[in-house]
């Protein structure tokens, strides 16, 4: 079971059907940002999920944004280091809807950049209807500071940062 957590959870986002979210993670009455900062072509790449706001443990991994070089990009769940889990491996198709907003060409839920640093080494991702939260970072390692700034980008969009998890590895 543990092993299939491992697809991290923003294969939720990527996978779940955008009419069946039956909880939500965030206040929806709150106002969601997108970062106007976010920038496709930079952000590609992998990126390592940190934290995430969830109510089951949060499993190390890490996520690939593969950009197109005009308005799509897909998003491609990887295994963490060493597992064996017989993962689905398959990139799901986004196209860019908005600043730091993507939405599926299928029946994924959307994905929303909320904030980026400068130099796109660390970003909180979630979405409007608030079926995730997560911190992601280039590196398994997260400096102090820019985690509590990430945290801090959480909250402001409606999170419940006592509902926010570390890692596992």
């Amino acid at each position: 079971m543990k092993r299939v957590a491992a697809a991290l959870l923003l294969a939720i986002a990527a996978c779940a059907p955008s009419g069946e979210v039956s909880s939500t993670l965030r206040d929806v009455s709150v106002p969601i940002t997108s970062s106007t900062r976010f920038d496709a072509a930079r952000f590609a790449g992998d990126w390592h999920l940190v934290a995430a706001i969830s109510p089951f443990a949060v499993p190390a991994g890490a996520t690939r944004f593969s950009f197109d070089g005009m308005e799509r990009i897909s998003v491609q769940t990887l295994p963490a280091e060493g597992d064996t889990a017989d993962l689905d491996g398959r990139p799901v198709p986004y196209r860019l809807s908005g600043p730091g907003q993507m939405t599926a060409l299928g029946a994924a839920l959307p994905i929303w950049v909320l904030w980026v640093d400068e130099d796109h080494r660390t970003a909180v991702i979630g979405n409007p209807q608030g079926s995730f939260g997560q911190i992601i970072n280039r590196t398994p390692a997260l400096r102090a500071d820019r985690f509590r700034a990430a945290a801090e980008v959480l909250k402001f969009n409606g999170y419940d940062l006592r509902e926010l998890k570390a890692v596992t590895p």
